[in-house]
């Protein structure tokens, strides 16, 4: 967790102004897109994360379903069978996460309404415009080859290693300069 949390880009380089440009082809959005979700991921995470909170300030009686959604997810996680067994009948893991999605959702539509979904809502937009219209830094060309690399060859582990220190180097040098 402490590893992922480190991965937060400076806010000054995320918020630089210069760095933003309208997108010219649609093919350049969906490739901003897709580079900056990848260099950007803890920094739109961390605005979603304080959207939601907001929202909670705003209706602290969203905290009791919530609260109840993750301990009920966390217990159910760390069950060791398969099935559940719940009032003397046998469920499968997947059919109590969805029911118990279902019932957390009512209970959330019920304590704030629609304003969390609003939020959340609000929070992908803010997202979706920032990654469609930040033209990308080389470091993050760079990030963002590595990790495609790393995902589409894991056959060809040693290939994909030796490029991602070659990549890390890239990644040091451009600090560097």
């Amino acid at each position: 967790m402490r590893a992922w949390w480190c991965s937060l880009r400076p806010w000054k380089d995320f918020y630089d102004m210069q760095a933003f440009e309208s997108p010219m082809k649609s093919t350049d959005i969906v490739e901003r897109v897709l580079r900056n979700l990848d260099y950007y991921q803890v920094n739109y995470i961390a605005i979603l994360f304080f959207c939601c909170v907001f929202n909670m300030f705003l209706h602290p009686a969203s905290l009791l379903p919530i609260g109840v959604w993750v301990f009920s997810f966390s217990y159910i996680l760390e069950q060791k069978t398969a099935t559940l067994e719940i009032a003397g009948k046998s469920y499968t893991k997947p059919q109590v996460v969805y029911v118990l999605s279902v019932v957390s959702l009512v209970f959330l539509y019920a304590t704030s309404g629609l304003s969390f979904v609003g939020y959340v809502t609000f929070g992908c937009i803010l997202v979706g415009i920032h990654a469609a219209s930040r033209k990308g830094t080389l470091k993050a060309k760079v990030v963002h080859t590595r990790n495609e690399i790393i995902v589409t060859s894991n056959p060809l582990k040693k290939f994909a290693e030796t490029v991602q220190q070659g990549c890390t180097k890239l990644e040091n040098f451009v600090d560097k300069h």
